[in-house]
């Protein structure tokens, strides 16, 4: 049984679509003990996929959370989607996540969904291990997969294993095993379930081939290392300079400091379908991947600019060292080392690569990568808690809220403050579905739920969640996926504070249209804005009101969806097609509202292309008498390529002397009041009427002629001067834009090219990028097309 927060390990999957995340995941849970079954996404008998719809489609739809133990640790485990357009849920988990396993398809490689969470983990500094799964299927190439990883990731893959095939060819033969080059003994797996396998020392292996495989393998290992740590270079030369008589014990322990430190990234290779792989994967979860207490080190130093090999935390320490010439690989290495070796040309390169992308991502969002500032000042005692929600599910109108608690306990009963403003109270509280718990469900809050993780099932009632693990918070109260639990009163929150008015203070629509969800400014989450729209027309007067309530639900659940009011029309957006069908299928099956679906509409936006000034008088009466507002407004292009996205595509400055004018208002009133009445005058374009985007607002000056006035009506007369001269705009100086999508399509046969080609370059009038083969037979088509041309091509 873990003992501490040291002992714990909070660990998320992610992959692209079809990389066999979920198989992996229910691997896992068999092997640890934690379910009786092996889970098969195809027989829909998975334990983390429980949705009807993602059984239906064998896809991830919303992320599952578990927890297992494995070696005397705990392991919480975060299942993720691997399709685009579940990205939030995503990126709502790598806030609680301490380290990451990235799955890779050993055929496929590195696909579009792949560079997305590798981005978005290094962004946030987290620790990973690479598994290359599906090492069985006819075409699978990991040495390609790794020169894919150097070269389109800008990462430092270091082989841990080498594949063990049955004649040991290595290629195009049944996969059935891997050597551990740290451990130096071959693990091989037979037909069966998985659970039983063959461990036996190297000495037996009579190939001789073979084990110069391994030889290079693990002299590369050291030679990556050795030129960053100065403890592993003094365990090399009590070894006597020989790789293969290197203590296995200080060749771990060299790994898992450069693992901490991002320096290099651990490999790994499976094939979770043939049960191959798994339990190796978990022992490196273990070995490998930090703790919270580590993580946080490695976050302080984030802060301080000091990240680097060597500095990671007292017990972490590599030091930058001059390079050690091993000169011990001989010449028939030379395949292995071309395709494995991380060289300092490729290295640099990659970590140009690596950094180019990371400043062009912090300048397009505008705001912190990751939440840095507030995790060190927490370190530093300024609160005594900090949870963040990481998901939120209603179940017969009782809301679950997962918190994973970073800093101090979160007990039962205790008042804590959510960083939106409002005040909670601690409600009853469970252990985390997992452990023993998905065997029976004794402990379920409701019995007959026992098939699957989004049913709620919970562990047993718990008075607290410890510092590093995660338990479900039972609640009626305005919490949502992304909020922020605080003790300190006194902790400053205006910077992550997000603009969700109170919904109790609202009409329901009125709260749902007027809320902005800004949970993306402190967890860093840089969302895409929604670009796809139907509207819902519910069926029946009494179900307007069920429908309002359901769809506040679902935006506790999933704020990156978005909700709007077009005279008395209710629209929903979403990120794509699948995610808007698995938000009406919720609404639908699980809140059993009955609604009518619209047609599929395209969002688009105005584009700023030049500048302009206005000065415009507004109008109003307080009391009967008559109110004047003088208000001079600029608005100007935003030179950069940015991605659009909501409350982020528009940079508004409101000039000191507006706030002075007004500061018996309050200078955050007097804020608020003006960004919020920018925002509302930008909402439609002189064009089509579509939102108004990469422009630079400046509220120069707001002239009442000494009357006293509110902070609403300061806010109109800013929106009234703004969507003035927004109306007013010369039409040559804006351009409406839409979303374009970068479209990849896998042909089996040669016939079909020509078809598909004619079809995306005509009908749906796009550019073809590219067409080649991969190394399966197929043709695989790269192109560029507009999102209107692609709307149900799949379906």
């Amino acid at each position: 049984m873990y003992s501490s927060s040291s002992s714990i390990r909070n660990v998320g999957i992610l992959a692209h679509v079809d990389a066999g995340k979920t198989t992996v995941v229910e691997r896992m849970l068999f092997y640890s003990g934690c379910t009786r079954h092996l889970g098969s996404v195809d027989k829909g008998s998975t334990v983390m996929d429980c949705l009807p719809m993602e059984r239906q489609r064998g896809i991830t739809i919303k992320s599952g959370a578990i927890w297992f133990l494995w070696n005397g640790h705990r392991i919480n485990l975060i299942d993720t989607p691997g399709h685009a357009d579940f990205v939030f849920e995503v990126e709502r988990v790598l806030s609680v996540m301490d380290g990451a396993v990235v799955l890779l398809d050993a055929v496929a490689g590195v696909e579009a969904q792949t560079v997305h969470v590798w981005q978005r983990t290094s962004v946030w500094k987290l620790p990973k291990l690479i598994f290359i799964n599906k090492m069985d299927r006819l075409g699978a190439d990991f040495t390609r997969v790794l020169v894919q990883l150097q070269h389109q990731l800008g990462a430092r893959p270091v082989p841990m294993q080498v594949p063990i095939f049955d004649n040991k060819s290595g290629r195009n033969d049944s996969f059935c095993g891997i050597v551990d080059i740290v451990r130096m003994e071959s693990l091989s797996w037979s037909s069966g379930d998985g659970t039983m396998f063959t461990r036996e020392p190297l000495a037996i292996i009579s190939d001789q081939d073979f084990m110069s495989q391994v030889a290079s393998a693990r002299t590369l290992l050291i030679e990556t290392l050795a030129d960053v740590d100065e403890n592993l270079i003094d365990a090399f030369l009590v070894s006597g300079c020989d790789p293969l008589q290197l203590d296995s014990n200080s060749l771990q322990q060299a790994v898992r400091r450069a693992t901490l430190s991002n320096y290099l990234v651990p490999v790994f290779y499976g094939s979770a379908l043939k049960n191959i792989g798994i339990q190796p994967l978990l022992d490196a979860m273990v070995a490998y991947l930090p703790s919270i207490r580590e993580r946080q080190d490695i976050l302080r130093l984030c802060v301080s600019g000091d990240l680097s090999i060597g500095s990671v935390s007292n017990s972490v320490c590599i030091n930058n060292a001059s390079s050690l010439d091993l000169n011990i690989l001989s010449e028939n290495d030379s395949v292995l080392k071309k395709t494995v070796s991380t060289t300092e040309d490729i290295s640099k390169s990659c970590f140009q690569k690596q950094t180019q992308f990371r400043d062009t991502f912090h300048a397009e969002t505008n705001v912190l990568p990751i939440p840095i500032l507030s995790l060190v000042d927490i370190c530093r005692g300024s609160t005594n808690v900090f949870a963040i929600v990481f998901k939120v599910n209603i179940e017969r109108e009782i809301k679950y809220v997962y918190v994973s608690v970073r800093q101090g306990c979160f007990r039962k009963g205790q008042w804590l403050r959510v960083t939106r403003g409002n005040r909670i109270r601690v409600g009853p509280l469970f252990e985390g579905f997992g452990g023993t718990t998905v065997l029976s469900s004794n402990f379920s809050v409701f019995s007959q739920s026992t098939d699957g993780v989004n049913k709620i099932n919970t562990g047993p009632p718990i008075d607290k969640i410890e510092e590093g693990n995660w338990g479900i918070m039972a609640c009626d109260g305005e919490v949502r996926t992304g909020d922020i639990f605080l003790d300190d009163m006194n902790v400053k929150t205006d910077s992550i504070i997000n603009h969700t008015t109170n919904l109790k203070n609202h009409g329901t629509l009125d709260a749902l249209t007027s809320s902005k969800l800004d949970i993306g400014y402190f967890l860093g989450l840089g969302l895409p804005a929604p670009v796809l729209t139907v509207s819902l027309e519910p069926v029946g007067i009494s179900t307007m009101y069920s429908l309002s309530r359901a769809l506040i639900w679902l935006l506790d659940e999933d704020p990156s969806l978005r909700v709007d009011d077009n005279d008395g029309q209710v629209l929903l957006s979403g990120i794509g097609e699948l995610h808007i069908q698995a938000a009406c299928d919720r609404l639908r099956n699980h809140f059993c509202i009955d609604f009518q679906v619209g047609n599929v509409r395209l969002r688009r936006w105005e584009k700023v292309l030049a500048g302009s000034v206005v000065q415009k008088i507004y109008k109003t009466s307080i009391q009967g008498r008559e109110l004047f507002l003088d208000v001079k407004v600029r608005l100007e292009p935003i030179n950069s390529q940015k991605k659009i996205q909501d409350n982020a595509d528009n940079e508004i400055i409101i000039c000191d002397s507006v706030i002075a004018s007004y500061s018996y208002l309050g200078s955050k009133k007097v804020k608020n009041a003006c960004i919020a009445g920018i925002s509302a005058g930008l909402l439609s374009g002189p064009i089509e009427g579509f939102p108004v985007t990469g422009a630079k607002v400046i509220l120069e000056s707001v002239d009442a002629y000494g009357t006293v006035i509110t902070a609403s009506i300061l806010g109109s007369a800013v929106r009234f001067a703004v969507a003035y001269l927004v109306s007013v705009f010369p039409k040559h100086s804006i351009s409406v834009i839409e979303p374009i999508m970068h479209v990849i399509i896998t042909l089996p046969h040669e016939k079909d090219i020509g078809n598909v080609v004619k079809d995306l370059m005509g009908l749906r009038q796009g550019k073809l990028v590219s067409m080649e083969g991969n190394p399966t037979g197929q043709h695989v088509l790269i192109a560029l097309v507009s999102l209107r041309y692609m709307l149900e091509y799949t379906t």
